[in-house]
């Protein structure tokens, strides 16, 4: 089942994917061939940098390549706008020409938008959006980031998204652009030991509901057809080790999956659970909201009547036993309710009847998944529809 997956991360062109507990000899490798003269690393806290062990790792890499790195830590788990600013600031005093990010998606977000706003020179919040910087600069060769995840679940070391909190709206925004995706992946699932329970469960089903709605997006299926096999295993990784990630062999397949979620969305995106889990920032960890909302969506993208989302269905029948697609959901439905503490939407502090309005409303201020989703919602019918599918779960 592994050996599967790592060949398919092996042949993802992208983004060069390198997993295994010797993958940092390719970073190695990589910065010894390019003699940077500065070097940024960012990372976040304590936990993620030192207790991962990712830091000792690093330390012997710089040792051996001759290199003292300029580091950023404390990456907040909801970056916002100030935080990329201030590591704008960073960069315009040590003018690197190498970034390493170190963390958790957060983490990873963070370094890639803030290098995108130094080398455009544009502030963060006017690269919200879809391919601004790529439009705006459409000559100019872009340095990426290099990505090391102490997680295993937002594939944010592959993906061109970024998400960043923009505290005045109290919102969370995207940015879309393939001049964030990541040069270099660093996989190895020993970093991943230090996650605790909450957050590994959190992360893996982030990395199952980028799978599954990848599967669904049946409308961006020529960009990758393979990626309908990513997905499939991605899925089949998770369900089989989440309820034994205590075991090594478990997280190097939930770190295998998230990669290769990470690998789906970049080609197919996510669609209305991602969009609307932009609005339960701060009140539930973003892999618990996004797998709360995936199966509301999911049936409304059913009743729908197109016969390719059951088809698309369907093909998890051997995953989340089922005859028919509503048994397919409700068999997800089942699992994530036996490893998350959140059984349902309505057990979410907060998730009331206007929890629904500002999500309802949000919605249209993030319009590009509406369009893009497998059920397409028109901007000027959004809220009503949005808050309906909703209103259910109260």
């Amino acid at each position: 089942m592994l050996a599967i997956a790592k060949k398919m991360l092996e042949s993802y062109s992208p983004t060069e994917i390198v997993f295994g507990e010797n993958a940092f000899d390719r970073l190695e490798q990589e910065v010894c061939s390019r003699t940077p003269k500065s070097v940024l690393l960012i990372c976040g806290g304590r936990n993620s940098f030192l207790g991962s062990g990712a830091a000792e790792r690093l330390a012997a890499v710089w040792q051996r390549s001759g290199i003292t790195p300029q580091i950023f830590s404390g990456v907040p788990a909801e970056p916002d706008t100030n935080t990329i600013r201030s590591i704008v600031e960073t960069m315009n005093a040590v003018s690197p020409d190498f970034v390493i990010a170190v963390g958790g998606g957060s983490v990873l977000d963070a370094a890639k938008a803030a290098y995108l706003s130094w080398q455009t020179e544009m502030d963060i919040v006017d690269l919200f959006g879809a391919n601004v910087a790529s439009e705006k600069f459409p000559q100019k060769t872009f340095q990426r980031v290099i990505c090391i995840p102490t997680t295993s679940g937002t594939g944010s070391e592959i993906t061109p998204y970024s998400n960043i909190v923009c505290r005045e709206k109290n919102l969370k925004y995207i940015i879309v652009d393939k001049q964030i995706v990541p040069a270099l992946a660093i996989l190895v699932p020993q970093l991943t030991y230090s996650m605790d329970n909450a957050l590994t469960v959190s992360t893996a089903l982030d990395a199952m509901t980028h799978s599954i709605e990848s599967l669904l997006n049946f409308r961006a299926k020529d960009a990758a057809p393979e990626a309908e096999s990513w997905a499939l295993k991605s899925i089949e990784l998770i369900k089989h080790a989440l309820p034994c990630a205590e075991q090594p062999e478990a997280r190097s397949m939930l770190a295998a999956a998230a990669a290769l979620g990470g690998m789906c969305i970049a080609c197919r995106p996510t669609a209305l659970p991602h969009l609307c889990s932009y609005s339960m920032w701060g009140k539930v960890p973003h892999g618990f909201a996004v797998a709360l909302l995936l199966p509301h969506f999911w049936r409304y993208y059913l009743e729908g009547g197109l016969p390719e989302i059951v088809k698309q269905t369907m093909k998890l029948r051997a995953i989340f036993n089922g005859e028919t697609p509503e048994d397919i959901i409700r068999s997800c439905e089942h699992f994530i309710a036996e490893v998350s503490p959140f059984q349902k939407l309505s057990k979410v502090d907060g998730f009331d009847s206007e929890m629904v309005e500002k999500i309802a409303a949000d919605a249209v201020l993030n319009p590009v998944k509406l369009q893009t989703a497998p059920r397409p919602v028109a901007l000027n019918d959004a809220k009503e529809i949005i808050y309906e599918i909703l209103r259910k779960a109260i």
